[in-house]
């Protein structure tokens, strides 16, 4: 579970609860913010359920918006004889 300030449904981000992998839930602005910083508290399922939490940090790398356009040239080498 992600324990943040931050209404759930304005939060980047949510954590699938039986593989604890945390997906964006939409996309980042680096404009907006540079980096998320949160707490998350996994608990087993025993008879004794214990919860652990940890902090998570998330930094945003700048990526241009634009896409890259690749363009590929082949170079021929002949070999005269």
């Amino acid at each position: 579970t992600i324990i943040t300030d931050t209404p759930a449904v304005w939060f980047p981000f949510e954590v699938n609860v039986t593989t604890g992998i945390i997906k964006i839930r939409h996309a980042l602005g680096y404009e907006h913010e540079t980096n998320y910083r949160f707490n998350v508290r996994a608990r087993d399922n025993g008879p004794d359920a214990i919860n652990v939490y940890t902090q998570i940090q998330i930094d945003i790398l700048y990526v241009n918006n634009f896409k890259m356009i690749l363009s590929l040239i082949e170079s021929l080498s002949l070999t005269l004889k």
